[in-house]
C-alpha cells in the first residue's frame, strides 16, 4: 500500500510539471465543445512556456512512473468490475487511494485530456514532424495509463472520440508504409483488388488532408525505426489497459478497436510463422504484429463484453486480411499480402485453440463469408481456398460436418464463381484426416457430379479428388468410391440406339471416361474396377452394352473402357476385337493410334479366347507392321507383348514357344542392326524428320526385341547406342577423334557417327541401353557409371527422366553395382525441373516400399527437405 501510494504521489508530482493551471479555459472548452473532433494551435502564452521545457522527457518520466504504479493495480475481473459499479460497496484502502489521486487531479483532469487530444492530433498530421510523432505517441500512452486507474469511469476520463484518436495513433506504421514490401509493378493487380474492397474514409479526410497524404514523405531509416520502438510500447500500455478497463459499454469503441489492431497486424509482411515463435526486437515491424495479436486476444475476455460478440468482430475484420484484400494496403505486392493472409489465418486457429466453443459461431461466420466474398480471380480463389481448409482443421467434428453440408448446398449457387471456389474446397477435403469427413466427401462430391452432369469441371474435380481415395486405407471410403462409380457410369450406361442416350444424365459415363483419359487417373480406375468385379453381378451385362457402342460416337471411350474391363473379367467372346484389329490395323490414321492401343490391351488380355481358326492370320497382321517397322512408336510395345502371348497360345510349351519367338524376333534384330550402322556410320546428309522418325521406331523396337531375344544382341549394338548417347555437339567433325569400323562388333570403345543426335534420340536410346543392359551384366558394369555421371552432367528434363527409370531398373537387377552411384539419384530430388525431381520422387519411394534401398546418409536428409514442401508431396502423389 506504501509503495502504490509512493508511486502515486510521483505521478501527481510529474503531471503538475505540465502546468496546466497556466493553459486557458476557453482553449479547453472549444476543444471539449467541439467533442474532441478538432483543435487549434495551443494559446500563444502556454505554448511557449511549454516549449520551453523538455517535453519529451517530462512525457517519459511521467509514462514510466504511471506503468510502475499500474503494474501494481489488480486486473479487472467480472467480480470487481460488478463491485465497482454499486453503490453498496465499502470502500479500502486501494479505493481511498485511487479517490484521492482523482480528486487531487479532478481541477485539471480535462485540462490534461485536450493536451493530450492537441498532441494526438498534431502527431498523426501526414506532414507532422518526427518530433511531433513522438508527442502524439507519448500522449495516447498516457491517455491509456490514465484510463487505468480505478475510478477513470466516474470522473469520465473515457470519452469514445478521445479514445478513437488515441487508437488512430497506431494507424501511423501502415499509413506512413514503415516495413511494408516494395509494390507491385504495375497497376492491373491493385486496380483489382480495389474493386473488390469496401471503402473506409477517416470522418476527417478533407480535401486538405488528402493533399497531405499525397504529398506525404517517407521516413528515413532512423526514423522508421524510432516509430516503431515507440508504437510498441504504445501497444504494451495498451495491454495494461486491456486488463484494466471494460469496454462493455462502448460497443462502437470496441469494434474501432479491433479493426485498427488488425490493421496494424499488416506491418508484417515477410515472415508469417515468425510472429508467433520468435523473439522479437522492440524496433520490429514483426513485434508491432505480435503485440497487436496479444492485444487482440486480451480483449477476448468477458470484462468487454460476450467472448462470442467480440470473436465475431474479429473475424469480420480479418476477413479481408485472409481473401488477400486488406483495407487501406492495394500497393502491396502478391508475396506481401499472402504473408498477412498466412499470420491472419494462423491467428484465427489460435483463438478457436484457446477460446473454445466461444469462437465457434465467429469462425463459422469467417468461413461463409469467405466464400462469399471471395474475389473472382483464380489466384485469390486457390489461396482462399487453402485457408478455408487449414481452418476447419481445427473445428471440432460436428461443425466440421455442418460446414460441409453448407458447402454442399452453397455449390448449387447461381453464380459460377462460387461453384468454382466451393469446388477447390470440397476437392481439398477428401484428403481430410478425419474418416467421417472422407466419406462425407465421396458422398457430396457424387451428388454434386449426378446434378451437373454436363460440368466439365465438377467431372473433373470428381475424378482428381474421388477416385485416388480408392487406396484410402478405411474400406468404408473405399466402399463408397465403388459406389459413386457404379452410380455415375456403370448404372447410366445405355445401349447405342437408346432414345434417352444423349440426356446429360447418360452421357456422363462418356464424359467420365474422356476426361479420365485427360487427366491420366487409369491407375486409380483400374483400383476400382478390381473391387467392382468381383461384387457386382452385371458386369457381363455391362460388357455387352460397351461392346454395342464400337464403332458409333463413343468408339474411343467404349475401346478405354473395355481395354480396362479385360484386365478383371474374362472377355470369352473375343472375336469383335480381332475383327477390328483386322480392318483398322494397316490404316492407323483412320481410328487413331490411342484407339488401336486399346484394342490391342482387349486382345493381350483375352489371347487365350482368340478363336484356333483365327490365330495364325492374327498373328502375321500383328507381325507384319513390326518387321516394317511401319508402326508407330506409341503402339510398338503394345503389339509386341500381343504377338508374344500369341505365340505362347499357339506353342504352349516354354521351350517350343521360346524357339517360335527367336524365329521371328531375331530378323528384326538384325534389321535393327544394320539400318543403325547405315544411318550412323554410312550417311554423311543430316537426318530430316521422317528419317528420324524412321531410326526413333527402330531404336524403340531394338529394346523390346533384345529382352524376348537377348542372345541375338551383339557388342555393336551397345556400342551404337553409347554412340548416340555421350554423342558431343561437332565431334562428327573432328578428325582428331579414332574412328572404329563399323564392321567391328567386338570393340570396347564408342564409335563416331557422322551427325549430331536429337535430345529425344538420345532420351530413347537410354532406354533401349538400359533394357539391353539388364540381361547383359558385363556390359551393365561398364554402362551404370557413365549413365550416373551423365544423370549429373546435362540438362535435359527428357534424359535424366529416362536415366533414372534405367538406373532404377538397373537397382533392382544389379543392386551392388548401382547402391554407389545412389547420391546421384537423390539429388535429383532438388533438380529445378519439376518433371525431373516428380520421377526421382516416386522411383525412390518405390524403392523404398519394396527394399531395394535403405533410408540413411543425405538420402534420408534429402527426403526430409522434400516432406516439407506439401506442394512437390502433392504433385508426386
Amino acid at each position: 500500500m506504501a509503495d502504490a501510494a509512493g508511486k502515486m504521489q510521483q505521478v501527481l508530482e510529474l503531471l503538475s510539471k505540465f502546468s496546466l493551471n497556466s493553459l486557458d479555459s476557453e482553449w479547453t472548452k472549444s476543444v471539449i465543445d467541439a467533442d474532441f473532433t478538432e483543435v487549434g494551435d495551443l494559446p500563444s502564452n502556454f505554448e511557449e512556456h511549454h516549449f520551453s521545457t523538455n517535453l519529451s522527457g517530462l512525457f517519459s518520466a511521467v509514462n514510466n512512473s504511471f506503468r510502475h504504479w499500474v503494474d501494481l493495480l489488480p486486473n479487472l475481473t467480472d467480480d470487481n468490475h460488478r463491485m465497482s459499479n454499486s453503490t453498496l460497496t465499502t470502500e479500502d484502502d486501494d479505493d481511498r487511494l485511487h479517490t484521492r489521486f482523482w480528486t487531487e487531479l479532478s481541477d485539471d483532469l480535462k485540462k490534461l485530456m485536450t493536451l493530450l487530444f492537441y498532441y494526438c492530433y498534431r502527431g498523426q498530421r501526414y506532414d507532422a514532424r518526427e518530433a511531433e510523432r513522438e508527442f502524439g505517441i507519448q500522449a495516447a500512452s498516457l491517455y491509456f495509463l490514465v484510463l487505468c486507474v480505478p475510478g477513470s469511469n466516474a470522473f469520465r476520463v473515457f470519452h469514445p472520440v478521445m479514445y478513437r484518436k488515441c487508437m488512430e495513433t497506431m494507424r501511423l506504421a501502415t499509413k506512413l508504409q514503415v516495413g511494408a514490401a516494395s509494390p507491385k509493378k504495375g497497376r492491373h493487380s491493385t486496380t483489382a483488388r480495389a474493386s473488390q474492397r469496401r471503402h473506409q474514409e477517416d470522418q476527417m479526410n478533407t480535401e486538405a488532408e488528402e493533399e497531405e497524404e499525397s504529398e506525404a514523405t517517407m521516413l528515413t531509416p532512423s526514423e522508421a525505426t524510432k516509430l516503431v520502438r515507440s508504437l510498441n510500447v504504445l501497444l504494451h500500455d495498451f495491454l495494461r489497459l486491456t486488463v484494466r478497463f471494460s469496454l462493455k459499454h462502448s460497443p462502437e469503441s470496441l469494434d474501432e478497436t479491433i479493426s485498427i489492431l488488425i490493421e496494424v497486424s499488416c506491418s508484417e509482411t515477410n515472415n508469417a510463422a515468425g510472429i508467433f515463435v520468435e523473439r522479437h526486437g522492440p524496433a520490429t515491424t514483426t513485434a508491432l504484429a505480435y503485440n497487436s495479436y496479444c492485444s487482440l486476444q486480451s480483449l477476448c475476455c468477458t470484462i468487454h463484453g460476450q467472448k462470442k460478440k467480440i470473436v465475431l468482430l474479429i473475424m469480420k475484420h480479418i476477413l479481408h486480411n485472409i481473401l488477400m484484400v486488406p483495407r487501406g494496403l492495394s500497393d502491396l505486392s502478391g508475396r506481401s499480402l499472402n504473408v498477412i493472409r498466412e499470420h491472419s489465418q494462423i491467428f484465427v486457429k489460435y483463438i478457436l485453440m484457446q477460446v473454445k466453443e466461444e469462437a465457434y459461431d465467429g469462425v463459422y461466420i469467417l468461413i461463409q463469408h469467405l466464400c462469399l466474398q471471395v474475389p473472382d480471380k483464380a489466384e485469390f480463389r486457390q489461396k482462399a481456398a487453402q485457408s478455408v481448409v487449414e481452418i476447419l482443421r481445427f473445428l471440432p467434428t460436428h461443425l466440421y460436418v455442418r460446414l460441409i453440408k453448407w458447402f454442399f448446398k452453397f455449390s448449387h449457387n447461381e453464380k459460377a464463381g462460387h461453384r468454382l471456389f466451393m469446388l477447390e474446397v470440397l476437392a481439398e477435403h477428401c484428403r481430410d484426416p478425419a474418416l467421417l469427413i472422407r466419406k462425407q466427401m465421396v458422398v457430396s462430391l457424387t451428388t454434386l457430379l449426378e446434378h451437373y452432369p454436363e460440368h466439365d469441371g465438377i467431372t473433373t474435380t470428381w475424378i482428381k479428388a474421388v477416385l485416388p481415395l480408392i487406396l484410402d486405407p478405411e474400406v468404408k471410403v473405399q466402399e463408397r468410391v465403388i459406389e459413386g462409380v457404379d452410380q455415375l457410369l456403370f448404372q447410366r450406361l445405355l445401349p447405342a440406339g437408346h432414345a434417352q442416350e444423349h440426356t446429360p444424365g447418360n452421357l456422363l459415363p462418356w464424359n467420365i471416361l474422356t476426361t479420365l483419359t485427360k487427366c491420366s487417373y487409369h491407375k486409380f480406375f483400374n483400383k476400382v474396377l478390381l473391387h467392382w468385379s468381383k461384387m457386382d453381378n452385371s458386369r457381363f451385362q455391362v460388357v455387352n452394352i460397351v461392346k454395342c457402342h464400337i464403332g458409333q460416337e463413343h468408339n474411343e471411350e467404349a475401346w478405354t473402357l473395355l481395354a480396362m474391363l479385360s484386365g478383371y473379367i474374362t472377355i470369352k467372346n473375343v472375336a469383335f476385337a480381332v475383327d477390328y484389329f483386322e480392318q483398322h490395323c494397316q490404316n492407323t490414321a483412320e481410328v487413331g493410334s490411342y484407339t488401336l492401343l486399346q484394342v490391342l490391351k482387349v486382345l493381350s488380355n483375352s489371347m487365350k479366347h482368340v478363336p484356333a481358326d483365327r490365330a495364325e492370320d492374327l498373328h502375321q497382321q500383328l507381325l507384319l507392321p513390326l518387321s516394317s517397322f511401319s508402326v508407330g512408336a506409341e503402339l510398338i510395345s503394345s503389339m509386341m507383348d500381343a504377338v508374344t502371348l500369341l505365340t505362347y497360345t499357339l506353342h504352349g510349351d516354354d521351350i517350343e514357344s521360346q524357339k517360335a519367338i527367336e524365329k521371328w524376333v531375331a530378323p528384326i534384330l538384325k534389321a535393327c542392326d544394320e539400318h543403325l550402322k547405315e544411318v550412323l556410320f554410312q550417311r554423311t546428309d543430316p537426318l530430316d524428320a521422317a528419317r528420324e522418325e524412321k531410326l526413333y521406331r527402330y531404336l524403340f523396337t531394338m529394346g523390346e526385341a533384345a529382352m524376348l531375344c537377348p542372345q541375338k544382341v551383339n557388342k555393336r549394338m551397345f556400342l551404337m547406342l553409347q554412340s548416340l548417347i555421350f554423342h558431343q555437339q561437332g565431334q562428327e567433325e573432328d578428325d582428331s577423334l579414332p574412328t572404329v569400323p563399323s564392321t567391328q562388333t567386338q570393340c570396347s570403345q564408342p564409335t563416331t557417327i557422322t551427325f549430331t543426335p536429337t535430345i529425344r534420340l538420345k532420351a530413347l536410346s537410354v532406354v533401349t541401353l538400359g533394357k539391353m543392359c539388364l540381361q547383359h551384366e558385363e556390359q551393365a558394369k561398364r554402362i551404370i557409371p557413365a549413365l550416373s555421371r551423365l544423370l549429373s552432367a546435362t540438362t535435359h528434363p527428357a534424359i535424366k527422366n529416362n536415366i533414372l527409370f534405367t538406373l532404377t531398373d538397373m537397382c533392382v537387377r544389379y543392386a551392388t553395382l548401382v547402391d554407389p552411384l545412389m547420391d546421384r539419384v537423390t539429388a535429383c530430388l532438388r533438380d529445378p525441373h519439376p518433371q525431373v525431381h516428380r520421377t526421382a520422387l516416386t522411383l525412390l519411394i518405390s524403392l523404398l516400399q519394396e527394399d531395394y534401398l535403405k533410408l540413411k546418409g543425405s538420402f534420408f536428409y534429402r527426403i526430409l527437405q522434400v516432406c516439407r514442401n506439401r506442394k512437390l508431396l502433392l504433385i508426386s502423389c
